[in-house]
């Protein structure tokens, strides 16, 4: 945006796509994140016209960056984050009422050289993995793993608590073993840009995710 990073409203260039208010006016749009949850207006050959879930806001956004045929046929569960409390409630909608089936506390992302705030918004949950493997702050070397993760914008998921391997002598790795507890789970944000669970509850909610149906609400 105009040679940088951000755009106007501090929103990073990285895993996003440009979303433009005037297509005749291509110098000036906003960075939509990956993941963002929008309504689709209209499409032609080049852009497809989406509104925000969010906020209402419309944008013409490259097609080749919105999913097609949608992603999100019906939703039917949501995991909403506070960052401001750092806690968390799970909806499902059963018999057409949406009710609370499960609350419990949670970290988001701090401000920091390898850290992002977890970002505000809605969110499609793309996909569930039973781990994913993160670098050591710096490097290229894999410190450790995040259990039962759950992808809603580039570089965030809802994961249990985090596991750092141990490395011989030799550099071979061992893996200690899941952990349920992390003391500071709830306190202030201290994430690189996850939102990390109590993993038995990660677990929960990686058992209950549906394709094409669950979405993450980050407010403050």
């Amino acid at each position: 945006y105009k040679g940088g990073e951000l755009d106007k409203n501090g929103a990073r260039r990285s895993q996003s796509a440009p979303g433009y208010i005037d297509i005749s006016n291509l110098s000036e749009f906003d960075y939509l994140g990956d993941g963002t949850l929008v309504r689709v207006l209209s499409a032609d050959s080049q852009y497809t016209k989406v509104v925000l879930v969010k906020d209402e806001s419309e944008y013409y956004v490259p097609n080749k960056y919105v999913v097609a045929p949608p992603a999100v046929a019906s939703i039917k569960k949501a995991i909403v984050v506070d960052r401001a409390n750092q806690n968390e409630v799970v909806f499902e909608k059963i018999d057409q009422e949406w009710k609370v089936i499960s609350y419990t506390l949670a970290t988001t992302g701090k401000v920091g050289k390898y850290h992002q705030p977890t970002p505000l918004g809605y969110f499609y949950a793309m996909e569930k993995r039973d781990k994913f493997y993160y670098y050591k702050d710096g490097t290229y070397i894999i410190q450790g793993y995040a259990p039962y993760t759950i992808r809603f914008a580039g570089g965030a998921y809802v994961h249990g608590v985090g596991i750092n391997y141990k490395y011989n002598d030799d550099e071979t790795r061992t893996d200690p073993g899941m952990v349920e507890y992390s003391k500071t789970i709830g306190t202030v944000p201290l994430s690189h840009k996850c939102v990390r669970n109590y993993t038995s509850h990660a677990k929960f909610l990686y058992d209950w995710y549906t394709p094409g149906e669950v979405i993450v609400i980050v407010i403050e």
